[in-house]
């Protein structure tokens, strides 16, 4: 598996490399589910619009995870209490879609920033 190191800025994670992180792949299984949970839901509440068609298009390839490493080295110093090795990335998630009302399209992008960390003590101190 690929990680993020102290040297490198960022890894960029689609389609296949998201399936080599087991909690990337369910978040994005998770939200895919929902989508179309909503997508079904506004299809059938305006169905005289989407007799056909979708309200909502999910463009799954090029749907993205960028993981970013956190120098939490230089963090730990100031703060007094760290009795364990704290680590931690920043995900940011690009989801791109695009929403349709009878011949009209709009493209649009979900962006996202989540810092997770062994320590929630350390995030809420920052």
């Amino acid at each position: 598996m690929t990680t993020v190191e102290k040297t490198e800025d960022s890894l960029s994670l689609t389609r296949e490399k998201i399936k080599n992180y087991h909690f990337l792949e369910q978040l994005l299984t998770s939200f895919q589910a929902e989508f179309v949970n909503l997508n079904q839901d506004l299809r059938d509440r305006y169905s005289n619009y989407y007799v056909d068609t979708m309200p909502l298009l999910l463009d799954d390839n090029n749907i993205s995870f960028r993981l970013y490493h956190i120098n939490f080295d230089k963090i730990t110093r100031l703060i007094k209490s760290t009795p364990q090795a704290i680590l931690g990335i920043t995900l940011k998630v690009t989801i791109p879609y695009k929403v349709r009302f009878k011949e009209l399209y709009n493209d649009d992008i979900i962006n996202n920033v989540v810092v997770i960390s062994n320590n929630l003590d350390v995030l809420s101190n920052i």
